[in-house]
């Protein structure tokens, strides 16, 4: 029994390890960097428009079935020691957050998400997957 305590515990301990920094990179992109205001790029999916700015964020827009022009920033995986993070800000400045599902940019579905409800739900479903 002392044994299994004492592994339980190292088991807890490992997964306290310094967690990764991407939600605050994209919150200080976000406040230094609003896409609006910058030169994007239509992607594949024909209702995201993003660019890459020099801290390797990814920022951009998302519009909405319904015509709502989301913000977003994202952190690759690949720039950080977590699964990424991507900050959603929707057009009355309330915010979401979706750690992981995306790996090297922002690949939403190739049908265009309805509105922010879809959004939500889409953001839910996939918050925490591993890239």
């Amino acid at each position: 029994m002392k044994h299994l305590f004492i592994f339980i515990t190292f088991l807890m301990l490992a997964s306290c390890g310094p967690r990764g920094t991407s939600k605050a990179g994209v919150d200080a992109a976000a406040a230094q960097d609003d896409p609006a205001k910058l030169a994007l790029e239509v992607k594949e999916a024909g209702y995201l428009e993003s660019t890459r700015l020099p801290s390797n964020i990814e920022a951009g827009i998302i519009t909405l079935g319904d015509g709502e022009r989301v913000k977003f920033w994202f952190k690759s995986r690949h720039f950080d020691t977590d699964f990424g993070c991507t900050r959603f800000q929707y057009s009355d400045g309330s915010v979401d957050y979706m750690e992981g599902c995306f790996c090297c940019e922002v690949q939403l579905p190739s049908v265009r998400l309805a509105n922010r409800q879809a959004l939500k739900e889409y953001i839910a479903k996939n918050d925490g997957s591993e890239p």
